[in-house]
């Protein structure tokens, strides 16, 4: 079994430790990070708070909305915002969002020659579509939420992405009303003491469902009377217990799902798997690396293609960072059948000849390893010890699933658990593992196929989360009018 080769690292931001997966859904798929995350720091809050996964998703029905309110900042705007590199051309923006407290919002773009796009909404009845700047908006309504769109030309170049709260239309600069901080000493199980900074006006944050505390998201607070010299809100329902401690945040805003930026006129399906995180299917990692750059290979990187990445066999991994691996779940296309003559799949931990690094690969091996499709690496201090299993993979799409139990590793084709051959003590990753798609090796073992979607998991999980993990791959590639087996 051959060592690894030195391999260029690209860095991507772990995902949140909240979240129980890493996703890339490649085609479609979602330039923005953290996309129903808006907590996380990468978004950035100005002159605004977020309160974290306090509302129903309409698609998924759990509770990952996030209620975005303005501080109390007067005469200026309050927004969320992220940046992310683009190709050039048509783009497509959209944020699934709902009033809470405030109707209206604006969605922009910009970049140093993208320039500003933008597009007001108005979140009432049918929707609204206000003041438009170079950019077409649209709004479709999606149960009590709306998904607002602007489509616009961009240039190959870091592009900002802004959710602002708004006034009224082509107005986003007013004095805000909310406030977000550490409950003081003093409260009851219905009143509140605020943090220094709130309002010293009387009433000002009075009004229905505007008050949430962190330990009790989904518990919705109407402040019935608010006394600005003491800082103190009386509120309903009651709590169990005084919020003293507590983190809360108050005042209007909007609700907001998730959020979704992909090159073309129309937006790609959401993932919805609840508890996955989507990537861009450019790999535009870390919001700094694209296909065609980063490598002196990368010119003969995958084809984008309607079901995924498309691999020729002759491609340079692209590798990102997702924490320590306790499996993965992917979808993949070979179009010529590999026979158990000559091929594994392979949990493995081996050494390096200088140093040692822990792999977990797919692939062939033989007197070389070859049609490598996933490789996970890190360095380590682990002897040798390996293991695999032979089989044959039929032409057509398949899932495989990967799981580390804490003492053995277990792996699945197409919801098939096979008998691994085991050599040493396998061990697992604790360190942050780079993944890399299409092959981490010489040449010999670049992967000839398609790659529709994958999932990297930091936990190792039970049968039933298995399971879950296999269905939400198969219905991500259904939706992209791929059927894989049952």
């Amino acid at each position: 079994m051959p060592s690894p080769v030195a391999i260029r690292r690209v860095v991507l931001q772990s995902r949140p430790s909240a979240r129980s997966a890493g996703d890339w859904d490649l085609v479609p798929g979602n330039l923005l990070k953290d996309p129903r995350a808006f907590s996380t720091a990468l978004w950035t809050k100005t002159r605004s708070y977020i309160a974290a996964n306090c509302a129903a998703d309409p698609e998924t029905g759990l509770f990952t909305a996030d209620k975005l309110v303005e501080d109390g900042t007067a005469s200026n705007d309050h927004r969320l915002q992220q940046e992310v590199t683009l190709l050039a051309g048509s783009t497509c923006f959209v944020a699934r969002v709902k009033a809470s407290g405030r109707e209206w919002v604006r969605l922009v773009g910009y970049g140093a020659s993208t320039s500003t796009v933008s597009s007001y909404f108005r979140l009432v009845g049918a929707g609204t579509v206000g003041t438009q700047s170079g950019a077409v908006g649209t709004i479709t309504q999606v149960g009590e939420y709306y998904d607002c769109k602007i489509v616009f030309t961009a240039a190959a170049e870091s592009v900002t992405c802004y959710v602002y709260f708004a006034e009224a239309d082509n107005d986003i600069t007013y004095s805000g009303l909310g406030h977000q901080g550490t409950a003081a000493v003093g409260g009851s199980t219905s009143t509140l003491v605020m943090a220094a900074g709130a309002s010293a006006v009387d009433d000002v944050y009075n009004g229905t469902d505007t008050l949430v505390f962190s330990d009790a998201p989904t518990v919705w607070h109407t402040v019935t009377d608010y006394v600005g010299a003491t800082k103190t809100a009386a509120f309903t329902p009651a709590r169990a217990s005084a919020p003293d401690g507590t983190t809360y945040t108050v005042g209007p805003g909007i609700l907001i799902a998730r959020a979704q930026l992909n090159p073309g006129t129309t937006p790609w399906t959401f993932f919805d798997g609840g508890d996955m995180q989507t990537w861009a299917p450019t790999f535009n990692i870390g919001g700094n690396v694209v296909l065609g750059a980063g490598s002196s290979s990368d010119a003969n990187d995958p084809a984008i293609v309607g079901t995924g990445l498309s691999f020729a066999g002759s491609h340079f991994a692209k590798s990102a960072s997702l924490g320590a691996a306790k499996g993965f779940d992917l979808a993949f296309y070979v179009g010529t059948a590999v026979s158990s003559a000559s091929t594994a799949m392979m949990p493995v931990c081996l050494p390096r000849a200088t140093g040692l690094t822990r792999g977990l690969y797919f692939g062939t091996v033989t007197a070389a390893q070859t049609n490598e499709i996933v490789t996970m690496l890190e360095e380590g201090t682990d002897s040798a010890a390996w293991c695999h299993a032979s089989d044959t993979i039929p032409v057509g799409w398949h899932i495989l699933q990967v799981n580390w139990t804490g003492s053995v590793w277990q792996l699945w084709i197409d919801n098939v658990e096979k008998s691994l051959t085991v050599a040493g003590t396998p061990v697992g990753f604790s360190l942050a593992g780079v993944v890399q798609l299409g092959s981490s090796q010489t040449p010999a073992a670049y992967f000839t196929g398609i790659i529709g979607h994958y999932q990297h998991h930091t936990a190792s999980r039970s049968a039933s989360q298995r399971m879950r993990d296999y269905r939400a791959v198969q219905a991500a590639m259904a939706r992209k009018q791929v059927t894989v087996p049952s």
